[in-house]
């Protein structure tokens, strides 16, 4: 079976999070990366290890995942997919768009 995982634009995020939509905004980069400051309401979930951790989330909620470059945000959505979140984004640009866009981020 074939699914598709979406992708979603940072202004399209900061709305969602303005208007206090429910969703899940997962970080997968590493701790270190984590520290150094993440999206408001991230929790963060290292990609190695998003199997592993997916049993802490909910699968019928969006979920939108996001690393420092998109790879390990891809992969860790593919994993989420594969183990049956119905709604999957990635975030186009990662957190290097958020920063470039002069929003903040929390510590």
């Amino acid at each position: 079976e074939i699914s598709q995982i979406g992708m979603t634009s940072i202004a399209d995020l900061r709305s969602s999070l303005d208007a206090g939509d429910s969703l899940q905004l997962l970080d997968v980069r590493s701790e270190a990366e984590w520290r150094n400051g993440h999206l408001p309401g991230a929790r963060h979930m290292f990609a190695a290890e998003i199997a592993d951790s997916a049993p802490e989330l909910n699968p019928r909620k969006p979920t939108v995942v996001y690393c420092g470059s998109d790879f390990r945000a891809d992969l860790a959505a593919s994993l989420l997919a594969a183990k049956g979140f119905d709604k999957v984004f990635t975030l186009l640009g990662s957190v290097k768009a958020w920063k470039s866009a002069g929003w903040g981020l929390e510590n």
